[in-house]
């Protein structure tokens, strides 16, 4: 049986892509930007999901759910998030001509909803260069989210690694509450240990020291209410990092 499919309106489902139209424009876009729509539940994303061709595609925009990226090398591995208004091109092997070559796959985490940016979808967007260039700006903030988790792998103590990636989580999935901050994503102990290259054991203690010490709480629906600021965080790690550097032998 074939996927559910059915045509979407990109800036009705996505509006901030026409961010940069105003008036009679917007509204002429917002006609003309349609593309075929593909539902995934949980599990592996299929390489070729929704799409006959790839040649000249821009990949899947993600329109509502939670896709992670596994990356695997030497027995290593590492994860990072996408969600709503993230493009994707899970057909594109990344490591395949790498001189280390790395093994890299898609999974749902939470079932989403994919626009098919395919070859006709990519002709009408390219009419517009505004939009075009949000699509660009968005590549470039998922690359810099990256090297933020390249630099948070770097931080010595895990639980105060895991404390800074929930907050960087925070910045794009986080609500404000009379309460605190609160991350609405679920996820296992495991991912959180793909995100900042750590074992789950280790992330399960780590989790553990937050909560015992009231920077972060678990709440009811498995969500986490961040209490610790960031800026306390961080002040601790340069801290102890300056430590160590003058207790360092010459």
């Amino acid at each position: 049986m074939s996927p559910a499919r059915q045509t979407v309106f990109l800036l009705d489902h996505d509006p901030d892509l026409g961010a940069e139209l105003g008036g009679a424009l917007r509204e002429t876009a917002r006609r003309e930007l349609i593309a075929d729509l593909v539902e995934r539940p949980r599990g592996s994303l299929d390489a070729m999901t929704g799409i006959q061709s790839t040649s000249g595609a821009l990949g899947l925009l993600v329109i509502e759910g939670l896709i992670g990226r596994r990356v695997s090398v030497a027995g290593r591995r590492g994860m990072e998030l996408m969600g709503a208004g993230d493009l994707l091109r899970p057909w594109q092997d990344d490591g395949e001509h790498s001189v280390s070559p790395f093994e890299a796959a898609y999974q749902v985490l939470e079932p989403c909803r994919l626009a098919v940016l395919d070859r006709r979808a990519t002709a009408r967007i390219g009419r517009w260069p505004e939009v075009m260039a949000v699509l660009a700006q968005r590549a470039l903030n998922r690359s810099r989210a990256v090297m933020g988790h390249l630099v948070l792998s770097q931080i010595p103590r895990v639980d105060q690694r895991l404390h800074l990636l929930l907050w960087h989580l925070a910045d794009r999935w986080g609500k404000v509450t009379p309460e605190g901050v609160v991350l609405s994503l679920r996820l296992s102990h495991e991912i959180f240990g793909a995100l900042i290259g750590a074992q789950r054991p280790t992330v399960t203690l780590a989790l553990r020291q937050l909560t015992d010490r009231g920077a972060i709480r678990r709440r009811p629906d498995r969500t986490w209410l961040l209490l610790e600021q960031p800026a306390e965080i961080v002040a601790k790690v340069e801290e102890e990092a300056d430590r160590d550097v003058l207790t360092a032998e010459p």
